[in-house]
């Protein structure tokens, strides 16, 4: 039996109940989740997988599946740029490999040799050895099994898995978000994506020193409340992760930044900025980096803050708090400041929102 979702909004929608149920299969089937210790699977499987760490260098690192498989499939939460996988020899021609083609594999057991570049924040590559049919890895909200699909998918709240999910977003479908500025672009797009096909583009022009994106909830029951999401970061760029919570006459908001340009993290206060680490090294590109931020209306305070692997406590440090008569509500934002020196595209992807946080 899983466990009835307790949303802030009543009305959850079907795709957020299918990943809370996800998640809930994901827990029990954890036992069976061994891809960070390597191969798993056996002749019965449909599939097999192996999961490398791409923040170490690796050169002609050797992977033998010993079970017979019909193709090689391969996943990468970064991208496959700096990365050459060979089979059968060291100096074979690299394999012409994409997030979604599957390679007959003619000879079992199949060696494989692996070489990539270091990188920067978490990255890891998943090599899947398929008996059957191809594995629809980059829509994994295709007609499969819901076991294996929480096996493939793991958690929806990829980090930190408290919290109840209350709205969840991977812009597979259209959404509709409210602008956070002038003058830039925004739109679905196949570019990129953390996971699945598409992701939400930023764009902002030369001239533009501030664009974003907002979504406001209906009044949530009192707890702490939880926003993550997957961004790509920019060079000389100030990136915002908020939540403003309105209860009719005082207005609750905690926001946490992201400086590129002092390479710092920092959480906003009623003393002004709080910085919570220094010489912040993450890497500006088309790599996505997590974060997540829960504040708490009730004692007015920050909960956590968590950067990829990293969690911040931050249990005594307030959040904001001044009079305000917006309409009850609470609203999410993601927005980015520069220079406006550059044209700058930004990706956005897997934004959670999650409620009654511990």
């Amino acid at each position: 039996m899983f466990r009835s979702p307790q949303a802030i909004d009543s009305k959850i929608t079907p795709e957020a109940a299918m990943y809370i149920a996800m998640d809930e299969i994901n827990g029990r089937l954890a036992d069976i989740q061994k891809t960070l210790s390597g191969e798993t699977g056996s002749e019965t499987t449909p599939f097999s997988s192996y999961t490398i760490d791409l923040t170490v260098a690796h050169t002609n690192l050797q992977i033998t599946n010993k079970t017979p498989f019909r193709y090689l499939q391969v996943y990468c939460d970064g991208g496959l740029n700096g990365i050459s996988i060979r089979m059968g020899d060291q100096s074979a021609v690299p394999l012409d490999v994409s997030q979604i083609a599957a390679i007959p594999i003619t000879n079992n057991p199949a060696f494989l040799y692996l070489t990539n570049d270091v990188r920067k924040g978490r990255s890891t590559l998943t090599i899947y050895w398929v008996r059957g049919n191809q594995l629809d890895i980059k829509s994994p909200s295709s007609d499969i099994s819901m076991s294996e699909l929480a096996v493939r998918l793991g958690s929806t709240n990829f980090t930190d898995r408290r919290g109840e999910t209350i709205f969840q977003d991977d812009f597979e479908k259209r959404h509709i978000w409210d602008i956070w500025g002038n003058g830039g672009a925004c739109g679905i797009t196949s570019e990129n994506a953390r996971y699945g096909d598409r992701c939400y583009k930023l764009s902002m022009p030369a001239g533009i020193t501030s664009w974003g994106m907002a979504k406001s909830f209906p009044y949530p029951r009192l707890g702490a409340f939880g926003l993550e999401v997957h961004l790509t970061l920019g060079t000389n760029t100030l990136h915002y992760v908020g939540i403003n919570i309105y209860d009719g006459t005082t207005q609750y908001y905690g926001e946490l930044i992201c400086d590129q340009i002092n390479h710092r993290l920092s959480v906003s206060t009623p003393k002004g900025i709080l910085i919570i680490a220094s010489s912040l090294n993450l890497e500006s590109s088309s790599f996505f980096h997590y974060f997540k931020l829960v504040i708490d209306p009730i004692t007015q305070c920050y909960v956590r803050a968590i950067v990829n692997s990293v969690n911040y406590d931050l249990k005594n440090v307030k959040i904001n708090s001044s009079a305000s008569d917006v309409d009850p509500k609470t609203q999410i934002y993601i927005y980015m400041n520069n220079d406006g020196s550059l044209f700058k595209n930004f990706y956005v992807d897997n934004i959670i929102v999650t409620g009654n946080e511990p």
